[in-house]
């Protein structure tokens, strides 16, 4: 149904998202990139050929990220895959737990659960 692609520690978050997602009858690959320069394009390409809405999360700027780097990657290639990426959005964060900031900012599990249900519908409404 979605993709994942998770940088660094936040592949605990996507997980656990995929794997309550999966309770609900939701699939979800979820893929760890281990590296972001330079991106590994014959995984990008695999994971464009599946058709699938994809949903970036990152600890780190959603503003010219890594979320931002694959974006990028599948428009130059013309892949035409459908990306969201979540991460710290370029505002004020309060102060807080790590757990209290990841739920601020949509990153933790609950939060990538969500954007991976908006993305499936969104994709959904443009077939029908």
């Amino acid at each position: 149904d979605a993709v994942i692609i998770a940088v660094g520690s936040q592949c605990e978050d996507a997980l656990e998202a995929a794997e309550r997602l999966e309770k609900e009858g939701i699939s979800c690959a979820v893929y760890d990139p281990v590296f972001i320069k330079p991106l590994d394009g014959e995984m990008l390409r695999e994971i464009a050929d599946t058709g699938l809405p994809v949903i970036t999360v990152e600890n780190g700027a959603s503003n010219g990220g890594a979320g931002s780097s694959i974006a990028e990657f599948f428009r130059k290639e013309g892949l035409g895959v459908s990306v969201t990426t979540l991460g710290i959005p370029d505002e004020f964060i309060a102060q807080g737990t790590p757990a209290q900031l990841k739920a601020l900012c949509g990153i933790d599990a609950d939060g990538v659960a969500g954007a991976v249900k908006t993305a499936i519908s969104t994709s959904n409404d443009k077939l029908n």
